[in-house]
């Protein structure tokens, strides 16, 4: 995902529901606030220090690298 805090065109507004920066990879948990639907980023390091987000943060969100993972139980 690519972030900003400023709206474009591509970028879905999201809100920051948690953080987990333990590990090299931070993962983010978001909520967009147009459609309620959950979505999951992975920043390297480098890129969450270039864009701190906080929990309860609006920001905007959209594809880098899509990946589509299909669960069944």
């Amino acid at each position: 995902i690519s972030n900003t805090r400023h709206p474009t065109g591509d970028h879905a507004p999201v809100r920051v529901t948690h953080i987990s920066a333990a590990g090299p990879v931070v993962r983010i948990q978001l909520t967009r606030t147009d459609t309620g639907d959950d979505l999951e980023a992975e920043l390297s390091r480098d890129e969450y220090r270039s864009t701190p987000l906080k929990v309860g943060d609006t920001a905007y969100a959209g594809p880098r690298h899509a990946a589509l993972t299909d669960y069944t139980i």
